[in-house]
């Protein structure tokens, strides 16, 4: 089953829009992948689920409201934050795409602002992008993979090209259902693409854990046979040692610069045996090596029996996993990625992503504003002499060796104070300033430049203001919620 085509999207947007004028009561993002708006219409509650998985984008009505992560994503932290009380004024998908949009009125400080949900259903490429009322991206989804347009935070959004009319295409939401209230080809969505892209997510997360297992038997089978020749190495210990004592006996004929001597084996009697040396070494540090080698050779042995007990110990449990995994299959799912340490697949591989393409960690502020911080010396240089512009707010703990902290801010526009606190108590979070009363500085990034010769990281400012930050945890504890992937 493959993702909804533009003819379905519409028919699900068709029913949809009997809920224009509804509050939306609250936003949830239940993996990196789902979207979830509850919307109240006339007494009634609606959930409606946008999903931009791989191969199965898709939009349909949800029954029940999945269990989300404790620490929120920052997308459903942006929405929530600028649609606090707001309500849908209308949805509509775009004629023979694979493109839907939501516009929203949202109340904020008694001030009515429109906002906008661009969301593509493209496969691959799928994403949803929030958008201000002049259709500059505050936030996306997910990173964006599109080669084709720039997509970034604060650029105008742009939507796909129109793709030629596809007339061809099934309709696979035909059909009845029981509930007869106007959302049964959201039903069938449910039903067909719900639990393909489920049956599709539990597909991927066995196969990870069959992979994890295969992967990890490899490596102790690689390790079980670098042991075997440390084994036999080991061995040599005795032969090392007679070595040794052969040329203590034969001292005489040792001689500078020999790589091998020939001598009569006087202890174990089985004639003449020829002693490899190093013609680098004197006769002394040759037998003082033999010596060593025996020694480091007994003590390696009882490492290894130890090294190989520990390797069939191991070799054991992952056994037992992949018969549990045989045995129980998707109920055992949780354990077993417990039991082999992995991170849910999804966040580690956007996590690296979103690393590549922004080399900073991205917050929001209580009022919804971006807040950059640099990760480190090279990072603040990037941050501020590549990515500022001259009217965005600069900040850094006076003083002190810690983050850059960028706000970008709309040409001739002010900084509000709820930034201001968080932009300031983040500089000094990520700074080596401890303690209470930090005084950290700020100002315009047009007023800040770089010494010349200046290592990575040192800048000189000029008008600058300070703010005095005391610690607050609870600030602090908000901030990180607020875009948990960039902050591990």
């Amino acid at each position: 089953m493959c993702a909804m085509n533009h003819k379905e999207i519409r028919a699900v947007a068709e029913e949809w829009k009997s809920m224009e004028g509804a509050a939306l009561k609250r936003a949830y993002q239940p993996t990196l992948h789902e979207l979830i708006l509850a919307f109240r219409h006339r007494g009634k509650e609606r959930l409606l689920l946008i999903g931009i998985e791989d191969d199965h984008s898709r939009i349909h009505l949800l029954d029940n409201k999945p269990k989300s992560p404790r620490i929120p994503y920052g997308f459903v932290s942006l929405l929530r934050a600028r649609l606090g009380v707001s309500r849908l004024e209308r949805i509509y998908a775009v004629e023979n795409e694979r493109l839907l949009r939501f516009d929203f009125q949202a109340l904020e400080d008694e001030k009515e602002s429109r906002y906008h949900l661009a969301v593509e259903l493209t496969g691959r490429h799928a994403n949803a992008f929030f958008l201000d009322a002049d259709g500059i991206i505050l936030g996306a989804m997910r990173p964006n993979r599109s080669t084709k347009r720039s997509l970034a935070v604060g650029r105008p959004y742009a939507p796909p090209l129109p793709a030629p009319p596809k007339t061809d295409l099934p309709m696979r939401l035909d059909g009845e259902t029981d509930d007869g209230d106007g959302f049964e080809k959201s039903r069938r969505a449910a039903a067909l693409f719900g639990a393909a892209a489920k049956a599709s997510r539990t597909e991927k997360r066995e196969a990870r854990i069959r992979r994890e297992i295969r992967l990890r038997m490899r490596r102790l089978e690689r390790a079980r046979h670098s042991l075997d020749r440390d084994r036999e190495k080991a061995r040599q210990a005795p032969e090392w040692r007679t070595f040794a004592d052969l040329l203590q006996i034969h001292f005489g004929a040792l001689k500078p610069g020999l790589s091998e001597l020939s001598v009569e084996d006087v202890i174990g009697q089985t004639g003449t045996v020829t002693i490899p040396l190093d013609p680098t070494l004197s006769p002394r540090a040759n037998v003082e090596r033999l010596y060593r080698r025996a020694k480091k050779a007994d003590r390696a042995i009882p490492q290894i029996d130890r090294r190989e007990r520990e390797i069939e110990d191991e070799r054991d449990h992952l056994l037992r996993l992949s018969e549990l995994l045989d045995e129980d299959g998707e109920a055992a799912f949780s354990k077993l990625e417990n039991a082999l340490s992995l991170q849910p697949e999804e966040k580690s591989r956007e996590v690296v992503k979103r690393k590549k393409e922004t080399p900073w960690r991205r917050f929001l502020s209580a009022s919804g504003k971006e807040i950059r911080v640099g990760r480190n010396a090279k990072e603040n240089d990037g941050l501020t002499f590549r990515y500022a512009k001259g009217d965005d707010f600069w900040f850094h703990a006076s003083g002190y060796a810690g983050s850059h902290v960028l706000v970008p801010i709309d040409r001739g526009a002010q900084i509000d104070p709820e930034t201001l606190a968080d932009a300031a108590t983040l500089a000094a979070h990520y700074s080596k300033a401890r303690g209470g009363g930090i005084e950290v500085s700020y100002t315009r990034a047009r007023y800040i430049r770089k010494p010349k010769g200046a290592p990575p990281g040192q800048v000189i400012m000029s008008q600058r203001k300070t703010w005095y930050v005391d610690p607050d945890p609870e600030r602090i504890r908000r901030l990180m919620q607020s875009c948990p992937l960039e902050t591990q």
